[in-house]
């Protein structure tokens, strides 16, 4: 049997003795609104770089997309990128050798340790879309809900600025629940969104005549404890099989998803953009870009309102780490484990109420220490100085 680490033995203390046991928000989460986001690395205009992007859509972007297979090391050149931009990174990490590669082994802890060193806010979409029968992740619920849980665990003993995302695509919704790994092991629930040209791949059949806005209602009502993240969100304005230009259907459906979010869906609360010409990048049929001046136009005055969200909150940057923080009665809470690893500290709870970080050891109370999403917090000003 593996040793645990003395953070998950606090915890297991913690949910046993804790003085009080909360739902403060999840990681990251904004009070009110929608974080604005986009996938912009096949943008040549953009040369890959986050503040290109900002200039392009008029408004800074409160998340970046990029995509990792599993088996790659972290992209920290990526992460530090956006950095520069004041932005969070949304990383689709990929399974694509199957899921029997996901091990809880060197690579892992690795890859989890420079995700924490990065210093940012990061939205982890672990084997996403595995609903869908083209991914390599599909097939086995219960295997995934098994190696989700693995990589959530690791990722909450080295990386506190990590929220696990769960997304699955908006089609097919049969089945789409088996793969749900738990409450206690999601911060944020997602779907990737398209309006295609076509329906399920059928050149007679078009997608107009359906709403995406349907699936999302089919996951939304059916987990009223999280918020969501629109992780993808595309609409073609150039079908190549047909030749049909979309711009003016796109147009519209761009503006009923964005101006439909804050009328009917106050838990969306990030939405991310992919601008892609998935015809000359991914050699499919649709493009999705912003290239189309019409539609970028479309885009910038769609995001301009101050719901759509330029900088993603619940956090603080500290010793050059991200340290996420919440409130709850009049006072912000920081994980024990996210501090304990910025100033490399060791970590002892000392039932019912005493923590000892290092040699400094904390009496606590109900007024001190929370426990939510699977974590211990301690109020910040208990080991934090005024203003830092």
């Amino acid at each position: 049997m593996k040793k645990k680490s003395c953070f998950l033995l606090l915890f297991v203390l913690l949910l046993s003795s804790c003085p009080r046991c909360v739902y403060a928000g999840a990681v990251f989460e904004p009070d009110n609104g929608c974080y604005t986001g986009a996938y912009m690395f096949d943008d040549t205009r953009c040369n890959a770089d986050p503040q290109n992007f900002n200039l392009l859509a008029g408004k800074k972007q409160a998340a970046f997309l990029a995509y990792r297979g599993y088996g790659q090391p972290f992209p920290s050149d990526l992460a530090a990128k956006v950095k520069a931009a004041h932005a969070a990174l949304q990383l689709a990490l990929e399974p694509n050798d199957g899921l029997d590669q996901v091990q809880d082994d060197a690579y892992l802890h690795r890859f989890m340790k420079d995700a924490w060193k990065s210093g940012i806010p990061i939205f982890l979409r672990f084997a996403s879309e595995m609903n869908g029968p083209w991914v390599a992740w599909h097939g086995n619920p219960w295997l995934y809900q098994e190696k989700w849980q693995l990589v959530w665990k690791v990722a909450r003993e080295e990386a506190p600025n990590v929220a696990m995302v769960w997304v699955p695509a908006e089609t097919p919704l049969s089945g789409m629940m088996d793969y749900y790994p738990g409450s206690e092991c999601v911060d944020w629930v997602g779907m990737d969104i398209y309006y295609d040209g076509q329906y399920n791949g059928e050149a007679d059949s078009s997608i107009w005549h359906v709403n995406p806005l349907d699936s999302l209602k089919y996951l939304y009502y059916r987990i009223p404890d999280k918020p969501f993240f629109i992780a993808e969100f595309g609409v073609a304005h150039y079908e190549k099989s047909s030749g049909r230009n979309l711009t003016a259907r796109a147009v519209n459906e761009m503006c009923n998803f964005y101006n439909e979010l804050p009328q009917s869906f106050h838990r969306v609360k990030a939405v991310s953009y992919f601008d892609c010409d998935s015809i000359t990048f991914h050699s499919e049929d649709n493009d999705y870009s912003l290239s189309n001046g019409v539609i970028l136009n479309a885009y910038k005055a769609l995001i301009s309102p101050s719901y759509y969200l330029s900088d993603v909150q619940g956090w603080r940057e500290y010793k050059g780490y991200c340290l996420p923080e919440v409130r709850f009665n009049g006072h912000r809470f920081i994980p024990v484990r996210a501090y304990a690893l910025a100033e490399n500290l060791s970590v002892r709870w000392n039932p019912p109420n005493n923590i000892v970080l290092g040699k400094q050891s904390y009496t606590v109370n109900g007024n001190d220490l929370l426990v939510f999403h699977s974590q211990a917090w301690l109020r910040e000003s208990l080991v934090l100085p005024v203003g830092q």
